[in-house]
């Protein structure tokens, strides 16, 4: 999550910054249990969410548009397999610098749904977001000299067959207006710092530069080639 920070921006504070691991949030979404999509669970996850971006929002001067997507749709997974999903909820955060300009956006994204058995799978990235989002919404500075407006989405129903984002990009007005899209996610929920693929040299340069004890391995970056990841 945090590398992706780095290569966009250019600020080492934000990296710095976020510690996951002590993160408020990851110890309250922790307490909620697990929660997969469907589940009373579920949706304590995503009130919590939701309530701590408007408390985050609270005192901020920057333009904060909430919105919560709930829709129903028919999602086609392969050859195989389709899945018609009802009810589908994600939460939006539109951070704009000039309400009344139409601007194109980036968007930071993660899944606040826990797969089945994965307890923390769906805490981390969640909990990472809104650390980050955090810091972005009470400091302008960190982003005012950016050309694009920032979007995060927290998306419901990921861990099985990405149906948040469908949803969003199949039905939000706003899909259309995203330049680039960050997904914040994991494959392991220890503490361990791992760059495990990357596009480019200068991805993997800012990541050696500003990593805290960062790990690196062509050898991962060569199995991630060959197994897919839909994530």
């Amino acid at each position: 999550a945090l590398i992706f920070g780095i290569c966009l921006w250019g600020r080492r504070d934000v990296f710095e910054s976020v510690d996951i691991h002590r993160s408020d949030y990851l110890k309250d979404l922790e307490r909620i249990g697990h929660h997969p999509a469907g589940t009373r669970n579920g949706e304590a996850a995503l009130d919590y969410i939701h309530r701590s971006i408007k408390m985050a929002s609270k005192s901020s001067n920057i333009q904060v548009t909430i919105e919560i997507q709930s829709g129903s749709g028919f999602s086609n997974q392969s050859s195989h397999f389709d899945i018609s999903y009802h009810n589908i909820t994600n939460i939006m955060v539109l951070l704009s610098q000039d309400a009344s300009a139409s601007r194109k956006r980036i968007l930071i994204g993660t899944h606040y749904d826990s797969p089945i058995g994965q307890v923390q799978f769906g805490d981390i990235p969640s909990a990472s977001l809104l650390d980050v989002f955090r810091m972005f919404v009470m400091n302008q500075s960190l982003w005012e000299n950016s050309q694009h407006d920032l979007l995060f989405g927290w998306s419901g129903a990921e861990a099985v067959g990405h149906l948040g984002s469908h949803l969003f990009t199949t039905q939000h007005p706003w899909a259309s207006d995203i330049i680039a899209f960050i997904n914040l996610d994991v494959t392991d929920a220890s503490h361990s710092n791992h760059l495990f693929q990357s596009s480019s040299l200068g991805m993997s340069k800012l990541y050696a530069n500003h990593a805290p004890f960062g790990v690196i391995s062509p050898t991962l970056q060569d199995v991630f080639s060959i197994f897919k990841l839909k994530t």
